[in-house]
């Protein structure tokens, strides 16, 4: 039997062992490809950073209203003999709405008419009569107070003819009135009369708005009414009409707070020539009171603000890399970056809430 010595057991051991080793554990190459293979790549979506503007913009609710609302009664009194518009109806300018009995008023005018007439013969005679006393007075055919009266007649006659002519006009304008005009193009908003109604003089019987000129006014706090100023672009947004956007202008800016609130009116043209904003809806607006040039401006929702200063991500060869920034002025959706990152640089807008620094990603 071959006895087996030692110096040749134990290097068999050990290559065994080495073996065994790397039918477990695998070779070198081996652990690298499982270690490259485990490595999780975050799918993210990112914005190259470019210098741009930036419009600053303050956001608040109004309700709208007309420029013009303009009550409808009546100057006369009268009775009312007919509707001419129905609520919702355009009236022109000069238009009746409501119709009065004019007979009472046709007659009026016709009796001062008639005095107007009278006073104006008489005013010629007396005029005459006049021209021929001064004739006789310098030929010395009459006194000189007879002249004197004839001169006073003369004077009178021309004063009656005046107010027969005055009373005349105001027949003739309440002969008007009786259709009640409307003074504004408008729409009647509202309109609260019968046939047959005994209307007063200054009774309100509805109300006429203009649809071109549409307004809202709105109080703004001390903080934002430094901002504003009047000729300021205003955007106009309303449920009624989601998918459109109106424009409006800032007309005319307080300079005291009032109220309890101490609030400061600004009033807002809108441009409406379309007609299809109505007084009353609720909208909102947003006011634009800069425009930033050459910024870097990025959407608030990239910004991880969960540490002790806020910061974002931006992707390098194929990394998240942290960015810690100083913020500037916000508007909307948008912020400025005053520093901490640069124009080029590939900023990470989605996917960055799950990342940590230096996390491997992959661009979408």
């Amino acid at each position: 039997m071959k006895i087996i010595s030692k110096k040749t057991v134990i290097p068999a051991l050990i290559i065994i062992g080495i073996a065994v080793i790397i039918l477990v554990i695998g070779s070198p190459e081996k652990q690298e490809n499982d270690t490259d293979d485990s490595i999780i790549e975050v799918p993210v979506r990112v914005s190259e950073l470019k210098l741009g503007s930036l419009e600053l913009t303050t956001g608040i609710t109004g309700v709208l209203r007309s420029r013009y609302e303009i009550p409808i009664m009546s100057e006369i009194g009268g009775t009312v003999i007919r509707k001419v518009r129905e609520i919702g109806d355009p009236v022109p300018k000069g238009e009746s709405v409501v119709l009065l009995d004019p007979e009472p008023y046709e007659l009026a005018f016709a009796q001062a008419e008639a005095a107007f007439l009278s006073a104006r013969a008489a005013n010629e005679q007396a005029q005459r009569d006049f021209k021929r006393a001064e004739e006789l007075r310098a030929s010395e055919d009459i006194s000189q107070y007879e002249l004197e009266n004839a001169h006073l007649g003369a004077a009178t006659a021309e004063a009656n003819l005046q107010m027969a002519e005055a009373a005349m006009k105001l027949a003739r304008r309440n002969l008007r009135l009786t259709g009640m005009p409307s003074p504004i193009d408008g729409v009647v908003a509202d309109l609260d009369v019968l046939i047959g109604q005994q209307v007063a003089p200054g009774a309100p019987l509805g109300m006429i708005v203009s649809l071109d000129d549409i307004e809202v006014e709105i109080g703004v706090s001390e903080r934002d009414i430094v901002r504003i100023k009047q000729g300021n672009e205003v955007q106009i947004r309303t449920d009624a009409l989601p998918d459109q956007i109106f424009i409006g202008r800032v007309r005319s800016v307080g300079v005291a707070g009032l109220g309890i609130s101490k609030s400061f009116p600004v009033i807002i043209s809108v441009d409406n020539d379309k007609g299809a904003l109505k007084p009353g809806m609720i909208v909102d607006m947003e006011i634009t009171y800069k425009r930033c040039e050459k910024v870097l401006a990025i959407p608030r929702s990239a910004l991880i603000l969960s540490g002790e200063f806020p910061k974002v991500y931006v992707a390098a060869d194929g990394r998240a890399i942290p960015k810690v920034v100083t913020l500037g002025q916000a508007s909307g959706t948008d912020i400025i970056i005053e520093s901490g990152l640069e124009p080029g640089e590939e900023l990470i807008i989605s996917g960055q809430k799950v990342l940590s620094d230096c996390t491997v990603v992959k661009i979408l």
